[in-house]
C-alpha cells in the first residue's frame, strides 16, 4: 500500500503571530483547523490541481489535519486490526484483505508483527 506524501490543499488565509506568518489552508474536503509556517509546503503551482484552485471555500466545513489525511487516503479505522499476534495468519484482518499493518494496528504495538 502507498500512502500520498502530501496533501493537496491551498491557503486560503494568513496571519501574523508573533512575528511569523501562519497560513490556514483548505483541501477539497474543509478547511484544516490548525495553523502552518510556510516551510511545511511544497510548492505545486505547476501540478494539475484544477478542482483545488478553482475550489469555493466559503462553505466548507472545519476538519483536523488528521480528518484531511484520512479523507484524502481513504484510511478508515475499522480497516486496521487489534490483533496481539504476529499477524501471520488470515486471523489477522489486514493480512486477509491482504494489506499491511500501519501504526494504528495492535493498539502501537506491532512488536510481534510480521505483516508490518
Amino acid at each position: 500500500m502507498s500512502i500520498a506524501p502530501i496533501l493537496p490543499c491551498k491557503i486560503v488565509d494568513s496571519k501574523d503571530q508573533d512575528g511569523e506568518t501562519l497560513y490556514n489552508v483548505a483541501t477539497m474536503n474543509g478547511i484544516i483547523k490548525e495553523s502552518f509556517q510556510s516551510a511545511v509546503f511544497l510548492d505545486l503551482t505547476a501540478s494539475n490541481f484544477t478542482a483545488l484552485r478553482i475550489l469555493n471555500t466559503e462553505f466548507l466545513s472545519s476538519i483536523s489535519f488528521i480528518q484531511a489525511c484520512q479523507t484524502y487516503t481513504s484510511f478508515k479505522s475499522a480497516n486496521t486490526c487489534k490483533c496481539n499476534g504476529d499477524c501471520s495468519t488470515n486471523r489477522c484482518q489486514c493480512k486477509k484483505k491482504d494489506r499491511m499493518c500501519c501504526s494504528k494496528c495492535h493498539g502501537g504495538n506491532g512488536l510481534k508483527c510480521k505483516n508490518c
